[in-house]
């Protein structure tokens, strides 16, 4: 009986501690090869974009930065399928290996409070819900429309040498 009982407050122990673990959370950076969850709903006439991007969070509120971040991110690095009365449209840096080449400058520009955040606006009034807003065992899905000043950050990247102008090579 003693045995049993050793076992089974072994296997209870065992369990709890790793059921307590911290569980991992996967973030997608700019250099990441994942894709972004994001995609073109419309085309705006004076260079921008209006999109719908996916974050992640712990909270709605810090899955609605994520989900602004990605936006950009995928503006910079991925570029979106067609769609929204636009064809696809490629990434501004199209060079390989720029996240590594290019690490110091990325890593101030994605900071909580960078550069890139001149370059969003948010077109939600207050927190999404309903379908934009996902509750998962973890946190929160959460779809944020935002509108990309695309042609004032290619101007900005082109401007700092992340990204070739549109004229290079002609």
């Amino acid at each position: 009986m003693r045995k049993l009982l050793k076992i089974t407050a072994i296997a209870v122990l065992t369990i709890g501690l790793f059921g307590c673990a911290a569980k991992k959370e996967t973030v997608i950076t700019y250099g990441s090869q994942h894709n972004v969850d994001a995609e073109i709903i419309s085309v705006g006439n004076d260079g921008t974009k209006m999109i719908k991007a996916w974050g992640f969070g712990k909270t709605p509120e810090l899955a609605l930065i994520h989900a602004k971040r990605n936006a950009v991110i995928a503006a910079v690095s991925h570029g979106f399928p067609a769609g929204g009365g636009s064809g696809k449209v490629g990434p501004i840096v199209k060079e390989d290996g720029a996240d590594t080449k290019h690490k110091v400058f990325f890593d101030e520009f994605y900071k909580d409070g960078g550069k890139w955040l001149q370059y969003v606006n948010s077109k939600n009034v207050g927190m999404p819900s309903g379908s934009d807003r996902l509750k998962l065992e973890d946190g929160y899905k959460v779809a944020a429309s935002v509108s990309i000043e695309f042609d004032a950050l290619r101007k900005y990247l082109e401007d700092k040498g992340v990204a070739r102008k549109l004229d290079a090579g002609f």
